[in-house]
């Protein structure tokens, strides 16, 4: 990965250079946050899904040698919001009064105009269909770190939350936590946390509805419902689930299934919110394609499972790995 990710570097400043815009263009350059398994994060603690620095913390490199002086090193917080401001102010673009943005341009920073950066930044990320106040999240101001390592992949945490409290600056390995000598700064981090909550808990109606894919939209008329986008399944090979979506037009799609091969005779079942189609799948097959099937336009569920009847007359149901939404023609 490291490899094709040089390579591919220098293939992007190579055409530059071939165009003679080098200098004159704004480079950005970042990473993940952290890996997903226990592998070198440098003096960090974490890794991917953790709110430790080791899971959240991410280099940024710019370059644009026409703008910025080479080998500046700026260590004020920012995060991926404040990549469209910075872009916006680079390129003289006014970014219009009614667009609410959570990000701020960190261009000034970068060439030494703009010294107070009083800022605070949260993240927050687990399991579930909804966010649960103070599981797995961070909250960074200034030199003070205040963080509820619950865990990525549950849903919610029990009990009261066990808060951590790090001085970033003295101690980045995140190893001396001053929640009990320091309670002022924990109850002020708390704070900042509960406005923010609050804040983004009431940006729209319905504010925690899952967000919808939607089918048969005119500008993606074909649609790939897959496993990373459904609800109630894992990604395990056995495994089912389910997918919000929108229908646009109330019509008949063809309806294409992926799936690891068949070991044996199968049923495939697409539930629908009005009707369940089906079709036979032969020992070996890893797709099938079921044209003209009428689906009714509006919110609704649509899910795809594989099953077969065990010897004692159960069934034994696996999910798809793709299902593919087209228009039919």
């Amino acid at each position: 990965m490291i490899t094709n990710v040089d390579q591919n570097v220098g293939r992007l400043f190579a055409k530059l250079d071939e165009l003679d815009v080098r200098d004159n263009t704004l480079v950005i350059f970042i990473d993940d946050n952290g890996p997903n398994t226990r592998r070198y994060v440098g003096d960090f603690r974490g890794n991917k899904s953790m709110v430790y620095d080791g899971g959240v913390r991410s280099p940024c490199w710019l370059h644009w040698p026409n703008r910025l002086q080479a080998g500046v090193v700026r260590h004020e917080l920012s995060a991926h919001i404040d990549l469209l401001p910075t872009i916006a102010d680079a390129c003289n673009v006014r970014v219009p009064r009614w667009l609410k943005l959570d990000g701020q341009s960190f261009l000034p920073l970068l060439e030494g105009k703009r010294r107070n950066w009083n800022r605070h930044l949260v993240l927050q990320a687990h399991r579930g269909n909804e966010p649960v106040r103070y599981h797995n999240f961070m909250l960074r101001h200034g030199d003070w770190k205040l963080l509820h390592s619950s865990g990525f992949g549950s849903t919610s945490f029990d009990g009261k939350p066990q808060f951590q409290l790090y001085n970033v600056s003295n101690d980045p390995t995140e190893l001396n936590n001053l929640a009990s000598t320091h309670p002022e700064q924990v109850a002020r981090l708390q704070r900042l946390y509960d406005q923010w909550f609050d804040d983004v808990s009431t940006t729209r109606e319905d504010n925690y509805a899952p967000p919808r894919i939607v089918i048969g939209s005119d500008v993606a008329p074909e649609t790939v419902l897959s496993r990373q986008d459904w609800r109630d399944g894992t990604w395990a090979p056995n495994s089912s689930g389910y997918w919000e979506v929108n229908v646009v037009e109330n019509r008949s799609y063809d309806i294409e299934v992926v799936f690891n091969p068949a070991e044996q005779d199968e049923t495939l079942e697409i539930r629908l919110e009005t009707n369940t189609v089906k079709a036979n799948i032969s020992a070996g097959d890893d797709r099938a394609l079921i044209r003209g099937v009428p689906i009714e336009n509006g919110p609704q569920k649509i899910s795809a499972v594989l099953l077969h009847l065990l010897k004692d007359e159960s069934e034994k149901i696996r999910g798809p790995y793709q299902v593919i939404i087209r228009p039919h023609l």
